[in-house]
């Protein structure tokens, strides 16, 4: 279906409906710390910019919350960073007090953010659904990384929480590779 058009039920006619009673969408993207990332949000929302208001709010700036409902809203669109966890959570706890409090829908939805580049979470989801996985531990501090690290047999592959592309990943071939490991993550 082109523009604003519908199937009349049963008669296989299309119902054209004058342009100007199409409702443009206002949307707001969330950007993250990157400069950059954003950007395919704001292409996506100039292809169809016919259709589409946008503004780019920096969720990570201090005033994000008046920058987002200065003006009416009809749709958050996220990008989550994932680099760092501590932006990252402050970036979910953000988008997630905009869509339980103030109503405002997200996409993707903040369950799918939740599982996005974070490995821990991801890994928890896989156990908790019946997907498998390989076998995963997880660590919340030092001294379990550690105690791991001097009883287990290697070689094994080591991944920080968050991060992209590769980045927190590492191949662990001996126990004094797995100690630096642990004190640098």
């Amino acid at each position: 279906l082109t523009g604003r058009q519908s199937l009349i039920s049963g008669s296989g006619k299309f119902m054209n409906y004058p342009a100007e009673k199409t409702k443009k969408i206002n949307a707001v993207i969330l950007a993250n710390e990157f400069r950059e990332d954003h950007n395919l949000w704001v292409r996506a929302c100039l292809d169809y910019h016919d259709k589409i208001n946008f503004r780019v709010v920096r969720l990570l700036n201090r005033n994000w919350r008046d920058s987002v409902t200065a003006t009416p809203c009809d749709i958050l669109l996220l990008k989550p960073g994932g680099i760092t966890s501590e932006k990252r959570k402050l970036y979910t706890e953000r988008v997630a007090i905009l869509n339980r409090e103030y109503h405002l829908p997200v996409y993707p939805s903040l369950n799918e953010i939740l599982i996005y580049e974070d490995k821990k979470y991801f890994s928890l989801w896989c156990k908790e659904n019946g997907i498998p996985t390989p076998k995963t531990y997880v660590f919340e501090n030092y001294n379990d990384a550690d105690d791991f690290i001097r009883r287990t047999s290697f070689p094994l592959v080591a991944k920080t929480s968050t991060g992209a592309s590769g980045s927190g990943v590492e191949i662990i071939r001996n126990r004094n590779q797995g100690i630096d490991y642990i004190v640098e993550a």
